[in-house]
This record gives C-alpha cells, structure tokens and sequence, in this order.
C-alpha cells in the first residue's frame, strides 16, 4: 500500500514536471528595498538643551500635550532634561509601578527627542521598582534614535528639602542627636548620604544592565562640592557624570531699597559672577574630574535673586528684576559663564526653562510666557537667535 502511494504520488509529480517544461524559469525576485538611513545626528548649530518640567507641564496629558506653541519653543535645543514629569520631585508613592498613562507620557517624550534630535534626559522617581527603570531603560532604548546620547538620573537634586523627595530622606534618617539636642538629618548626614547612593546606585546599576551606553548622572549641588565626594564613595555602582549647575546672579550684593537700580543688580550680578560662581564651578568640577566624572549642566541660566523677605518692600525692585531680566545686557553675563562652563569640559547646558515673572523665589526661566518668549533676550540667547 505504501509502495503504491508513493508511486502513485511520483506519477503526479511526473505529470506536473512534464507540463512545465518549455516554460520560461520565473523572474528572480526584486532585491529587498535598502534600509532607510538613520535620522540624522544633532546639529552643531543647536548649542544648548534645556529643561523641560515644572509647572509648565502640570496639566500635561497624552489628550492634552502642552499648547501648540511649545514644541516650536524648544525646537532650538539639543537635549530636553524631563526633571519632573509624573512630579518626580514630590511623588512618593511606594508602589513603584507606571500606569500606562505614564508609559504613554514617556513614549511623547521620547518622540519630542526624536522629532528635535534632541539628547534625552530622564530623571526616574524616588520609589520606582526595579521593574518599572528597566522598562524605562528598556523603551527609551528602543524607541529613541540611536545617535541621540541618553541620559538617566535618580530623582532631582536629592539635597532640596523643598522637595518631599529630599523630605523624605531626612525622615528615613530619623532625627540626629547633634550637642545634647534633636535635629532633622540633612545632606551632610552620613546615614542621609547611605540612603541617597544605595537608591542611586540600584537605579544606575538597572538602567547599565539594559542599556550600557547610557550615561549614568549623579545629581550635585554646586555650592557643596564634597557632597558628590562623599556620596559616590558610598555608591555601590558609580556613575558616568556628575550633575552640576551653572546658575549666577544668586544672592546679589547689598540690600535693595528704593535707589536700587537695574544697573545696580546687573552690575551686582556680574561681580558675583567673577567672586563666586565661578570659582565655585571650577571647584567642584576639579572634584568631580578626580573621580574620573563627565560633567553635566543639568540645570542653569540668571537666576536674580533678593530675599525673600525684602522683595515686597519696595515696589521698584520687583519692577527692576524683571526689567533686568530683559535687559539686552544680561546676554554678556550668560555668555561669560557659558564660556566657563564650556572651558571646565562641561558636555552638554541645560537651560532652565520655566516661564515666568520674576518672583520671591528669584528668576528662574528663559522667558515669562509663551506669547513674549520668542523676543526675551535670555532666550534669544539660548536659543541661538541672532
């Protein structure tokens, strides 16, 4: 029976053969289309990258992103630093997990890089698990432009108690017996540091077994330099960079009363440039280079500043930050600390971008709203605007 099957079934083939012959063989099939090129790397024309986070992006949803003007207002920069979507500077929640309006939130980052060649910079929350950074790590790698440099930090600026994320440290710590008294831990705290580099460095050590060319940065203060000594040496898995500022113009000399002047807080700011922010800059980053540390500006620009307690007292020098802020004028000092910054090896500038007045809390942003931004001098600047 076998032997009369598989007869049976070569007749057929036989016949099939037979019918075929004399027929011309079938074209050979068309080469498979080229791939396409990759997208192109980041313009040398765009200088700087920027913040984008913080209040201007609090209503942000995957139904509501942004207006329709803000992409075109930072389409110039090379690098968006995402320093608080999801509130990372006050989100607590222990679960750890991303909902999929989160996983939604990332993807529209990732696409505004990819849109703009610009670098990616994520910071990840305090209580993220293990699972929720690798899948971050994961879909940023991924999805994002290969050319473009990815960038992932621990929370933001773990050292501000005017985040609840710092707030919590401190009462992780509990309080420290300091001369016979209680006091709240702080970021000079041994048991605060612990805390700060083992969380740090369980959320490096994800992000690299994912994705080894990402560059790793460990948040600084500027004005302590030893903090990032002191931290990394507690790290189990030490970071590719060190994030530091290159804010100037903070705690401007004298005492504002009705004479002070915009050409008194510029002319303030600029001493205050050379006597403090600068000298500051080269010491801290002279300490981050003798770990071996790339240096990022995670965060920068004019940061005018009185205290808090005297910018009611006089009318005028409310009116004469803001005008100082405007003022033409202000470009040279953002370029004299650029070109520090630029000299100490920083890699890459991320302006501060929040738009608003001048406040008690200083003058933080590039602009004071969307309709006027485009003529600020500050952002001119930035922006490569000439």
């Amino acid at each position: 029976m076998l032997i009369g099957m598989l007869s049976k079934n070569y007749s057929e083939l036989e016949t099939r053969v037979s019918k075929l012959e004399g027929v011309p063989d079938p074209p050979d099939p068309p080469d498979p289309p080229d791939p396409p090129d990759p997208p192109d790397p980041p313009s040398d024309e765009k200088r700087f990258g920027c913040n984008i986070g913080y209040k201007i992006d609090k209503e942000w949803s995957p139904d509501n992103p942004y207006s329709e003007e803000y992409p075109r207002i930072i389409s110039p920069f090379n690098g968006f630093r995402y320093m608080d979507w999801w509130e990372t500077n006050d989100n607590l929640n222990r679960e750890g997990g991303i909902t999929d309006d989160e996983k939604a939130t990332l993807d529209y980052q990732i696409d505004l890089c990819n849109e703009h060649a610009a670098a990616m910079y994520l910071c990840h929350r305090f209580y993220d698990s293990a699972q929720t950074i690798a899948w971050k790590a994961k879909r940023i790698l991924d999805r994002l432009n290969p050319n473009l440099t990815r960038y992932h930090e621990w929370i933001n600026e773990p050292w501000n108690p005017g985040f609840a994320t710092a707030r919590e440290i401190t009462s992780l710590v509990g309080p420290i017996e300091e001369n016979g008294k209680l006091r709240p831990a702080h970021m000079g705290d041994a048991k605060y540091q612990e805390i700060w580099a083992d969380k740090a460095s369980q959320c490096y050590g994800i992000v690299k077994s994912y994705d080894s060319d990402a560059v790793t940065v460990l948040g600084c203060i500027t004005a302590n330099p030893w903090v990032a000594q002191r931290v990394e040496s507690k790290m189990s898995f030490k970071p590719d960079a060190h994030g530091l500022t290159f804010y100037f113009g903070s705690g401007l000399g004298g005492t504002p009363d009705t004479n002070t002047s915009v050409d008194d807080i510029l002319n303030s700011a600029a001493a205050k440039i050379e006597s403090k922010e600068i000298p500051r800059m080269r010491a801290h980053v002279a300490a981050s280079k003798a770990l071996g540390r790339r240096i990022v500006g995670y965060e920068g620009g004019p940061h005018f500043t009185i205290d808090a307690r005297l910018h009611n007292s006089h009318a005028n020098v409310w009116r004469n930050m803001n005008q100082a802020n405007r003022d033409p004028r202000i470009v040279s000092l953002c370029e004299r600390m650029v070109s520090v910054a630029e000299e100490l090896g920083y890699e890459r500038l991320f302006w501060f971008n929040l738009l608003t007045i001048y406040d008690q809390w200083g003058s933080w942003g590039l602009g004071e709203d969307e309709e006027t931004i485009e003529g600020a001098a500050k952002y001119r600047y930035a922006a490569g605007i000439t």
